[in-house]
């Protein structure tokens, strides 16, 4: 995983467009199983609402995989807000629980990366393609480190 985590952060592109069709395959197949867990039974807006739902899982996955560029830009917006949010949950944790905890500091600094990192992201995804590989890349050397630290134990 270690060196899963290496190539990504050499190829961050290269990357960033592996997980954009990996996302993409998994909203396709997420259409077709909620089209299949459609109830049989219950009136038809409960039925239309299912179809109208796995159809719009299948065709975002598909333009996900048609048009990668586009797909990236998504994830890359949609990644800059979720760190956004975590960073604010993050820094109103660390507001309330500060006195209780030794590690307080730490909670700080998570708040204020994660806040910094989605701005950068939100700011113009366009440039930041790169990014969801190279994060990713760090999270593949890190845990694959941390497996392997672990497991010699």
């Amino acid at each position: 995983m270690a060196l899963l985590g290496l190539f990504c952060m050499i190829y961050p592109m290269t990357a960033s467009a592996a997980i954009n069709i990996v996302i993409g395959v998994a909203f396709i197949l997420g259409g077709v199983f909620t089209l299949f867990g459609c109830p049989k039974n219950g009136d038809a807006w409960h039925k239309a609402l299912y179809i109208i739902i796995s159809l719009l899982f299948a065709f975002v996955g598909f333009m996900m995989i048609v048009h990668p560029y586009k797909g990236i830009v998504a994830l890359t917006l949609v990644l800059g807000i979720e760190f956004l949010v975590q960073g604010f949950y993050t820094l109103l944790h660390w507001i309330k629980s500060r006195r209780n905890y030794s590690t307080s500091i730490l909670l700080l600094l998570n708040a204020i990366i994660l806040i910094v990192l989605g701005v950068i992201l939100i700011s113009d995804p366009r440039d930041n393609l790169w990014m969801i590989g190279f994060f990713a890349g760090i999270n593949f050397l890190f845990t694959g480190i941390t497996i392997y630290t672990l497991r010699s134990k």
